[in-house]
């Protein structure tokens, strides 16, 4: 795998873990107004339900962050920041630039 595989497959995954983490926080007020909407109208189980649904949308996108957060060339986890150039661990180049 060469130089430029790496950084594109890094900046793959780092769109990914973006989007996952935006993707949570900004469902977290919309599943809140849902609940509290739903609860009004139906009452009963409506808060476990919702809350059990988003637990696993929480829990799916932990997943693939973990899934995909990794080095290219030696497959090894990424610290949860995304501004570093090297892996840490086998020294790849992962960002464009110096």
């Amino acid at each position: 795998m060469n130089d430029i595989e790496i950084i594109e497959k890094f900046l793959k995954a780092k769109r990914v873990k973006l989007s996952c983490i935006l993707g949570s926080a900004i469902s977290l007020p919309i599943f809140i107004i849902i609940t509290v909407l739903l609860d009004i109208k139906y009452g009963g189980n409506v808060v476990a339900i919702c809350f059990y649904i988003y637990t696993i949308i929480i829990g799916v996108s932990l997943f693939v962050v973990w899934k995909y957060w990794r080095c290219p060339k030696c497959n090894h986890s990424f610290p949860r920041e995304v501004d570093f150039k090297f892996c840490p661990y086998c020294g790849a180049k992962v960002q464009y630039g110096r």
